[in-house]
């Protein structure tokens, strides 16, 4: 049976693997490790993941930064069912699955991304669609595969919510505002996407009210940023335990960023060629 690896990176995309063998997998930073974790703290031969008929054992290789299976020090006892093991600073889910369980998995990640893909053509051909704004940011929370999500554009020093979807009008404005603000600002300094796990372990974010009265489990903030300018900001959030935005969910996220940024830019070059009041010279005389 398949063994899921779930490895959640401090600060970004969760990185899943299946491994299908019995027997040793290689864990580190190094192109020949069959589990490969890009991060610092992991050395590049750091640890072997041992699969057995039924078990699945740790055994740390004399990393720098450590391994742990459920909290102790990884020392190749076996293990059944599923546990966490951490890497370095990367903690991760090892859990069975069945051939059902991947098939699905694969089936739903097909099914976002044709679903967005055929938005995306929707949306090409009607850039001034009246919901345009709706439905990029319900795209974008289904790509996520996340429960709620806003598309924020800049106004002034502060932002905007042009459209929200799991939130009240209420909670998606003002002091009420139900998601981290942390994030939002992270990602508008950055220019770069905000992806993160598991929030209570954050040293950051996980710290902040919004995000302990809120309850959230996973966010990504995504800027939309068009020849060096920041036109507005996409963040998506989950509240379900075990939610998780993979690299994969990213990388589609990031592309389909693009297109929306672009239907920005179109609409509000409209929008200011629609506010340019009519000369009289230029108004045409009927015959």
């Amino acid at each position: 049976m398949p063994v899921r690896v779930t490895a959640y990176l401090p600060e970004g995309a969760a990185e899943r693997t299946t491994l299908v063998a019995v027997g040793v997998h290689l864990i580190g930073r190094g192109e020949d490790c069959a589990l490969r974790i890009e991060h610092l703290s992991v050395s590049r031969r750091h640890a072997e993941l041992v699969l057995g008929g039924d078990t699945w054992s740790l055994l740390d290789l004399g990393s720098k930064n450590g391994t742990s299976v459920d909290g102790r020090p990884a020392d190749g006892v076996p293990t059944q069912g599923t546990g966490w093991i951490r890497v370095g600073d990367v903690a991760c889910e090892v859990a069975w699955i069945d051939e059902a369980d991947a098939v699905r998995l694969r089936d739903d990640a097909i099914r976002r991304r044709d679903a967005v893909t055929a938005l995306t053509r929707v949306l090409a051909r009607e850039p001034q669609r009246p919901d345009l704004l709706q439905a990029t940011l319900d795209a974008i929370v289904d790509l996520a595969g996340a429960e709620r999500g806003l598309l924020l554009l800049p106004e002034g020093d502060d932002w905007r919510p042009a459209a929200w979807r799991g939130f009240t009008p209420s909670e998606a404005d003002g002091a009420r505002f139900a998601g981290s603000r942390t994030a939002i600002a992270r990602a508008a300094a950055s220019r770069e996407p905000v992806v993160v796990h598991d929030l209570a372990l954050d040293g950051e974010l996980g710290a902040k009210p919004s995000v302990v009265s809120g309850g959230l489990r996973a966010l990504a903030c995504l800027p939309l940023v068009l020849g060096g300018e920041l036109l507005g900001l996409a963040y998506a959030d989950s509240r379900a335990p075990g939610a998780t935005i993979t690299r994969l969910d990213l990388e589609l996220l990031e592309a389909f960023a693009e297109h929306a940024t672009l239907w920005l830019a179109a609409r509000r070059s409209q929008a200011a060629l629609d506010a340019v009041p009519i000369q009289a010279s230029d108004a045409r005389i009927p015959p």
